[in-house]
């Protein structure tokens, strides 16, 4: 409880201190109840927002518990903004990883 009460805590001051007005959770924490029970329930005037931030009024958005397993829909989502978009990248595209590559050895 505390993780997800610090993590909600961070969460509304960077919604406040960037002047948003919908919060999206998503990726596994999104599946667990005290998170979303705990992000839905914090009243909007507790944080103090920085000078210049908005006033702390948002809406938050839950996807299905079923897309809320791995980042897989949120990279999704990300794809198809970058779609509507017209962004587009060719076949050619360079990759990189910021995971190590693990080599097993075999005797």
């Amino acid at each position: 409880k505390a993780a997800v009460d610090m993590l909600v805590s961070r969460v509304l001051r960077a919604a406040k201190d960037s002047r948003l007005t919908r919060i999206v959770a998503g990726g596994g924490v999104a599946a667990n109840s005290y998170f979303r029970q705990r992000l839905a329930e914090t009243p909007r005037g507790r944080h103090k927002p920085a000078p210049g931030a908005g006033t702390g009024e948002y809406s938050v958005i839950f996807p299905p518990l079923e897309l809320c397993t791995d980042n897989g829909a949120m990279v999704a989502g990300i794809g198809y903004q970058h779609i509507l978009r017209g962004d587009r990248s060719g076949l050619d595209l360079e990759v990189s990883s910021r995971v190590p590559r693990f080599r097993h050895a075999y005797p």
